[in-house]
């Protein structure tokens, strides 16, 4: 009899373990479809495909508590100065435009690219290709040392390789800048340049016209061929065949 009420109080115990376990799986399947609702939903406003992609971008979607428009991040305003851009200009999602920049028709700013005009203008031309992961950059006026502010300017049909550094320096027409290239402060490359992968051109360097310049620091190496000097036309008219590809793809 004893052994009786002992397995009655036994399975009893079990009956309402069960139920509890059963409540508690009940709750959190109700709150696991209600975060995904709202995850979703939140995703959507920020203009994220899904939760998932909401999870990994999630970091980088606030700062400080502020939350940051990814609709905006492309092209910024930066204290009332916004971005002009001409006619077919493409800009990748994933660049960043800002401030008081002007980009030429046909030009093309590629992923991961920042184009930051934020302490002084920068001026891209027409048939223009800045290629992925490059920052194009400005330096301020810095009254109290008496240095003055440079701004960024590059010409027409230029071609700016991945990740290359262009920083308030003045680019010609019809130039190529290679991959990894380093342009510094008041640097002045003139048309019809090419500056070779990965070179450095000190700040202040006069770069001659129809030549071609490698190395660190850059120096003259030879004229330029003259498949060499029609190449930049080339190069720049296959990126406006690209972007327009690409744009067409979207």
């Amino acid at each position: 009899m004893e052994q009786s009420k002992s397995h009655s109080f036994y399975f009893a115990g079990s009956e309402k373990s069960r139920r509890d376990l059963f409540r508690a799986y009940i709750i959190i399947s109700c709150f696991g479809i209600w975060a995904c609702l709202s995850l979703n939903s939140f995703a959507e406003q920020i203009h994220l495909h899904s939760v998932r992609e909401y999870l990994i971008l999630a970091p980088l979607t606030f700062r400080g508590g502020l939350r940051i428009d990814r609709a905006r991040m492309t092209i910024r305003t930066y204290t009332g100065n916004t971005p002009v851009l001409g006619a077919g200009v493409y800009i990748d999602a994933t660049a960043l435009v800002l401030g008081a920049v002007a980009i030429g028709a046909e030009s093309s700013i590629w992923p991961m690219v920042v184009v930051r005009g934020d302490v002084n203008r920068i001026t891209i031309g027409h048939h223009t290709n800045i290629q992925d992961a490059s920052v194009l950059h400005v330096t301020h006026e810095n009254e109290q040392a008496g240095e003055p502010g440079y701004p960024l300017t590059i010409g027409n049909y230029v071609s700016v390789g991945h990740k290359a550094l262009l920083h308030a320096c003045t680019i010609g027409d019809y130039c190529l800048i290679g991959m990894g290239a380093i342009i510094m402060d008041a640097a002045v490359v003139q048309e019809k340049v090419i500056v070779g992968a990965g070179s450095l051109v000190t700040p202040g360097k006069q770069l001659e016209s129809g030549y071609l310049y490698v190395g660190n620091p850059a120096r003259k190496v030879r004229p330029l061929t003259a498949d060499e000097l029609a190449y930049p036309e080339y190069l720049a008219m296959h990126y406006v065949e690209l972007k327009n590809r690409h744009v067409g793809n979207t």
